[in-house]
């Protein structure tokens, strides 16, 4: 790792000085492959071995201690070089710009050929005092590459940088969802709108039943006819115990000449085939005879004769 020899140039002691009710403004950064002894310098007026001017791309500070990012790359770099100066330049106002500071490294960093490593980039960052000055300001390259260093965080107030994230049960205001976290969260409530659907028929119909059913209630409710009233009861059983009466016992009448369970008595005489009469005596058998039979000797006593029509 390189060691830093950082100093406020002699010119750049002279801006601060100056700087009291002004706007100290920095105009740009380069870099250089040479080196000099580090008492010599805060009199540098320029960047030992000058390589490539390097872009500012961002400037932060607090309190007069500002914070300036460099960006360097080689794009235009056809022979590899050691980096071991980097030089800030400013001005106030409108004024001739100077070398205002100096960092000197120990130990280089290697900065390749855009044939050997194209697309090669690296930030620095350097901080430095300004006092006195009513603003400070920097020209920015907008056309710097942009780095990771250069993103800052994201935030629900500042755009930045953001992680994904595929959870769906997180109250972070830091992360971005995934389509799969979306496609969970969706499926989840489109379950829920099922199952509320499916609750909501079900309730419709058990609504549906029951009105039906109370519709019903209150029809045959409303129905006399068909229900048996007090009034219908008090007037059936006083008809019954006017008109008869019930012994226990019973008594045959000539109703009851088929009942196969009572002794059946004839009352009157039975003409059979208009020739033969039976006195009144019990029948114990029926025959069913030709059409035009007109013998009926063969037929036992006490029987009753139907003779077919022809």
């Amino acid at each position: 790792m390189a060691r830093w020899t950082s100093v406020i140039t002699t010119a750049g002691q002279g801006l601060i000085a100056a700087a009291a009710g002004k706007t100290f403004h920095f105009t740009k950064a380069q870099c250089g492959s040479g080196t000099v002894d580090s008492s010599a310098l805060e009199a540098q007026t320029a960047v030992t071995g000058f390589q490539k001017t390097l872009s500012i791309t961002a400037i932060s500070g607090l309190n007069n201690v500002m914070k300036l990012r460099l960006q360097l790359n080689n794009t235009s770099v056809t022979t590899g070089f050691s980096l071991y100066q980097i030089g800030i330049f400013a001005q106030l106002d409108t004024n001739v710009e100077v070398l205002f500071q100096l960092i000197q490294a120990d130990t280089p960093d290697s900065i390749p050929s855009a044939a050997d490593s194209p697309n090669y980039v690296n930030d620095y960052i350097v901080n430095t005092t300004v006092a006195n000055a009513s603003s400070i300001t920097a020209t920015i390259d907008s056309a710097a590459y942009a780095t990771v260093g250069m993103v800052t965080d994201a935030s629900t107030t500042v755009k930045g940088m953001v992680q994904l994230s595929s959870v769906t049960d997180s109250t972070s205001e830091a992360l971005a969802a995934t389509p799969a976290a979306v496609k969970l969260a969706y499926d989840a409530a489109a379950a829920v709108q099922t199952i509320a659907a499916n609750s909501a028929s079900t309730a419709s119909t058990a609504q549906s039943t029951a009105d039906s059913a109370a519709s019903s209630l209150a029809s045959h409710t409303a129905d006399t006819v068909i229900h048996v009233t007090a009034d219908n009861k008090t007037a059936w059983n006083s008809k019954a115990a006017g008109d008869h009466t019930h012994s226990g016992v019973y008594e045959p009448v000539d109703a009851d000449i088929m009942r196969k369970d009572v002794a059946q008595t004839m009352t009157a005489a039975l003409v059979a085939g208009g020739t033969q009469t039976e006195d009144a005596e019990q029948v114990r058998n029926i025959v069913i005879l030709a059409a035009g039979t007109t013998d009926f000797s063969g037929v036992d006593n006490n029987t009753l004769i139907f003779v077919k029509e022809a």
